[in-house]
């Protein structure tokens, strides 16, 4: 907070009020977002992840994934992470299989894509509006910051 009076101090008279206040908000968003000592804060039901991250939109070893495709389904995309991700690396079996089976065990009857919805749940969905909504307000500082540096004073 200090930074940013400090910084509308100095920069004022030569970038003009609109660009500092745009520039800051664009500062603290993007520290929001990926530098603030926070919780993971995914909800578990009953209360949401204690464990500690830097950012609001980061989340911690177990929930990190989720959160970035909770802000991915959020603007209606497929996280496009999911083409080179690697699912060796996770500790669940893939689909159709047990956890107790080997790789040349019988294979069991896989559910067509009809007969399971994956549908994110309501507060995967809200979580990702939230992440979604702080992209677009970093986004729309960054551009109204830019666009004051050329406005005529």
């Amino acid at each position: 907070m200090i930074a940013g009076v400090i910084g509308y101090a100095l920069f004022r008279e030569k970038f003009g009020t609109f660009f500092v206040v745009s520039a800051w908000i664009f500062v603290l968003m993007v520290w929001l977002m990926f530098f603030m000592d926070t919780y993971c804060d995914y909800d578990l039901g009953d209360r949401g992840c204690s464990r500690e991250v830097y950012g609001k939109l980061r989340g911690c070893w177990q929930h990190a994934r989720r959160k970035r495709d909770a802000v991915w389904a959020a603007f209606g995309r497929h996280n496009p992470g999911t083409l080179i991700r690697l699912t060796w690396s996770n500790r669940t079996p893939e689909p159709g299989r047990r956890i107790d089976e080997r790789a040349g065990g019988p294979r069991v009857r896989r559910p067509e894509p009809d007969e399971v919805e994956r549908q994110p749940s309501k507060a995967a969905e809200q979580q990702g509006l939230y992440g979604l909504s702080m992209w677009v307000f970093t986004a729309v500082s960054a551009v109204a910051a830019v666009v004051a540096l050329f406005m005529p004073t």
